[in-house]
């Protein structure tokens, strides 16, 4: 059991790797309309 705890803690993101994921990641929501787009039922 330790070795999984092990393996689960070095697989764990740095705070580089947060730092690098902000900096580069995009993110893309797919079919997304924000809600002033959307028709009102009134």
């Amino acid at each position: 059991m330790t070795a999984a705890l092990r393996a689960r803690d070095a697989a764990r993101p740095t705070d580089e790797h947060y730092a690098e994921a902000e900096a580069n990641l995009t993110i893309v929501r797919r079919n997304w309309m924000p809600r002033e787009d959307l028709p009102r039922g009134r």
